[in-house]
Formats: structure tokens, C-alpha cells, sequence
């Protein structure tokens, strides 16, 4: 599966693309079709 993790006004730290792949592999375990997946973390005022 191919994971693009970015992030819109924000940097993304290794703890937060750690902690994103982690339920990543959840979905995938029950949706095992998946070829890719785009991630954009954002800060919420």
C-alpha cells in the first residue's frame, strides 16, 4: 500500500506519521484492496 502523509500549515514529526500508519494498518486488515492512501494532517483553530 502506498501512504502519502503531509500535513496543511503544520509539520508532520515521526511521532504523528508513527501514530497515523498505526490505524492505517488497522483499515487495511479489513479493506485489503487498498493501493494508496493520501493523509493530510491539519490544525483545527
Amino acid at each position: 500500500m502506498n501512504v502519502s502523509i503531509s500535513g496543511h500549515h503544520i509539520s508532520v514529526t515521526d511521532a504523528m506519521n508513527t501514530a497515523v500508519r498505526e490505524k492505517l494498518e488497522k483499515i487495511e486488515r479489513h479493506f485489503d484492496q487498498i493501493q494508496s492512501i493520501q493523509v493530510i494532517l491539519s490544525l483545527d483553530n
